[in-house]
């Protein structure tokens, strides 16, 4: 088998907006006919985007349909303080001395979603997030694409062969992005096997996707599954501190007011769409974001961590209907 379409689950409904199936396959085509326009079968591409919406889901999965490898960076590289020139060059640095795999070049493209609007459109996703990635590929001459411009592509069905054993992603492993570890690959058949293996259940659960698949496997741990398995998931982040403190770089929101505001609108979601799993950030935004609440869960909120579970986690078992799953 490989990752395609035929595995959502038949009653998906993606929230806060409501699309469904039937719309969501129009959004692959959309994506594939924007993507095959610009990539061929075999090319590496990274898709910036911000969240699990519909626009970066239908990105993810038009990739896999025409067999464009999906290069899963650090979110690091993506996201940085655009007055950091030191950090600019380093990276700069990194991605010139590891610049090909067998003479080509790991990375044929990108598309962003940095000029989508938030807040009622008095900032764009550049303006919290930055934009030091994208200068960083520029500056490489890696063509860099708005995933936005998607929306006058055609419908049409485009059929390519792919094959289980074609690759479906790649990545740094191990490291972090001050070094630029050796690049590996998933096959189709492997991340597929991946998801099959983990023993988290999604089945009859609203689903909160609240990491994207530049975060500790959370393809394989928390998009794919869920998708397979549940119906009705929701879109939302619960972003780290520093996404804050570093990137906000409109002077008509602090970074303050932007992570009160999303610790808010979370928590709200939570309640509003009875939300039963989320995947955490890390320990201390997660405790930060619990701690947003003024009452406890309506029901018991599953929440999947990347690593053990320690005593502070049991405390908050003990204080709030929570349930940590590894």
């Amino acid at each position: 088998m490989v990752l395609n379409r035929n595995l959502i689950h038949s009653d998906f409904i993606l929230y806060p907006h409501r699309i469904k199936r039937e719309k969501f396959f129009e959004e692959i085509d959309r994506a594939k006919n924007y993507l095959s326009t610009r990539f061929s079968k075999g090319d590496h591409i990274t898709i910036g985007y911000t969240s699990n919406d519909i626009k970066g889901l239908a990105f993810i999965f038009a990739s896999f349909e025409l067999g464009i490898a999906v290069k899963v960076m650090s979110e690091p590289f993506f996201c940085g303080p655009e007055f950091d020139p030191k950090r600019f060059e380093h990276l700069l640095t990194l991605m010139k001395d590891y610049d090909t795999i067998d003479g080509r070049w790991i990375l044929d493209g990108m598309v962003n979603d940095r000029d989508d609007p938030i807040l009622g459109g008095r900032a764009t996703k550049r303006d919290v997030f930055g934009s030091s990635f994208q200068k960083l590929i520029n500056e490489l001459g890696v063509p860099n694409y708005y995933m936005g411009d998607y929306k006058s592509s055609s419908t049409n069905v485009i059929d390519v062969d792919v094959r289980p054993t074609d690759n479906a992603t790649s990545y740094f492993e191990g490291g972090d992005w001050l070094s630029v570890p050796p690049v590996k690959f998933k096959s189709h058949e492997y991340i597929l096997d991946q998801v099959n293996k983990q023993h988290i259940c999604f089945e009859n659960k609203v689903v909160g996707l609240t990491k994207n698949i530049h975060h500790d496997n959370a393809l394989e741990r928390l998009i794919l599954p869920a998708m397979m398995q549940s119906g009705n998931l929701v879109d939302f982040q619960i972003p780290e501190p520093d996404f804050g403190g570093f990137f906000v770089t409109n002077d008509k929101i602090s970074a303050e007011q932007m992570f009160e505001y999303i610790m808010i609108y979370g928590n709200k979601l939570i309640d509003a769409f009875k939300i039963d799993i989320i995947m955490s950030p890390t320990d201390d935004t997660l405790f930060k974001f619990l701690n947003h609440r003024d009452k406890d869960f309506d029901k018991t909120l599953e929440v999947i961590l990347h690593d053990e579970i320690t005593d502070e986690h049991r405390k908050w078992e003990s204080k709030m209907d929570i349930k940590f799953l590894i």
